[in-house]
């Protein structure tokens, strides 16, 4: 293996279209497509989410037990990614079960389009997704052999769109990579 860094000038770096921020739910158990095609209180509107939740399964109960997550999660867009991962570490006190796997949540990210038309979504994954916009489902898919990029079109109207984005993770050959990239494209 071998790590390349690049730096680049940031007023360089092309900009592009993609929530700023998402909003997390999460982590639900997901075993099975079955589990999968549940519908949590993530799938809600933000505004009723629960204050915290207790995931009470696998590798988020620790040796004190179910430790509750603040909801939502606020996650900052990395040059159009979220990294699920980063915010629902399990809690057990070694890196054994750190890496979540065999669960799913959910993203909830608003963009503002400058006029209406029909728009490129990109969104790169592993595993199971479902992305509507605007509580209208745009696709759901599973991708088997890792990590890779769909695209879908569909009409957006000028001003703010609301996206929802339901991720699983399994135990794969990605290094349990528990994230997606997302992008907008005229």
């Amino acid at each position: 293996e071998s790590v390349v860094y690049a730096y680049l000038d940031p007023k360089n770096v092309p900009s592009i279209n993609s929530p700023k921020r998402w909003q997390l739910a999460g982590p639900f158990p997901c075993r099975s497509e079955s589990e999968f095609q549940k519908t949590e209180w993530g799938a809600q509107p933000v505004d009723a989410w629960p204050d915290s939740w207790v995931p009470d399964f696998g590798q988020y109960v620790s040796e004190k037990g179910p430790i509750p997550i603040s909801m939502p999660v606020q996650a900052e867009t990395e040059h159009g990614w979220c990294d699920l991962s980063r915010h629902f570490r399990g809690r057990q006190k070694t890196n054994h079960g750190t890496q979540p796997t065999q669960v799913s949540g959910y993203a909830v990210g608003t963009v503002r389009m400058p006029t209406s038309g029909r728009y490129r979504i990109l969104v790169g994954f592993d595993d199971w997704m479902q992305l509507s916009v605007n509580g209208v489902e745009l696709f759901e898919r599973r991708h088997e052999e890792g990590f890779s990029e769909t695209e879908v079109t569909c009409d957006l109207p000028e001003g703010d769109s609301q996206f929802v984005v339901k991720l699983s993770n399994d135990d794969n050959s990605q290094w349990r990579l528990w994230t997606f990239s997302f992008r907008i494209e005229e």
